[in-house]
């Protein structure tokens, strides 16, 4: 009995050593494919769907999502500063997952129209001595979408079309105060100067 206890435990001790070996990174994403209908503006501001990454490895790690291209792709490649992901890097236990918000920025001129593709990836990531650093595997969704052609008129009409939404209702409230302070305006200098004439026709 004493014999068969001592296998069990040099065996349990042996194993807590080998494990390590055999745990990996994984990573999984919700989706395969992100396309944008509408023809998307300068200037505007886009939210794309949540972006889901999954933990599929058997260790706890950080992740993060990037945008990569391919290498000789015909569509345009949208800029990486367009982006912006929350949040940037977070860390998963084997089988969490998160949802990530993605959003499109896209600048007001120096914009080419057309369509535009690039990869959603999914990423674990490792600390080295220089920061963070990408471990090398990764998932990734399609995503593409068309800019409209556009001039920069175009382009900051829709940017504050875009700040119009974004801030409502306080928006609404600002451009109300606006319009009837510059009716107030115009109503004072008229009927001022109404008066003017009036006072002076009555001297004369």
């Amino acid at each position: 009995m004493k014999k068969y206890l001592l296998i069990v435990v040099v065996t349990l001790f042996l194993l807590s050593f080998l494990s390590p070996i055999f745990a990996g990174l994984g990573v999984g994403i919700g989706t395969s494919k992100i396309t944008i209908d509408e023809d998307l503006k300068n200037g505007m501001s886009y939210d794309f769907p949540n972006f889901v990454v999954i933990n599929t490895g058997d260790i706890t790690s950080k992740y993060t999502v990037d945008i990569s291209y391919n290498q000789d792709q015909r569509e345009l490649l949208p800029p990486k500063e367009w982006f912006t992901f929350a949040p940037e890097i977070f860390e998963l236990k084997p089988g969490e997952s998160q949802s990530v918000t993605v959003k499109l920025k896209i600048p007001i001129d120096d914009v080419i129209p057309g369509n535009y593709f690039a990869y959603l990836e999914g990423k674990p990531i490792a600390e080295s001595d220089s920061g963070e650093t990408s471990v090398g595997i990764a998932a990734a969704a399609k995503l593409s979408f068309t800019i409209a052609p556009s001039n920069i008129i175009e382009g900051i009409y829709y940017t504050v079309k875009d700040i119009f939404i974004q801030y409502q209702p306080y928006s609404t409230v600002l451009v109300s105060a606006i319009a009837l302070f510059t009716l107030r305006a115009i109503f004072v200098k008229f009927f001022s100067f109404d008066f003017n004439i009036k006072s002076k026709k009555k001297e004369n």
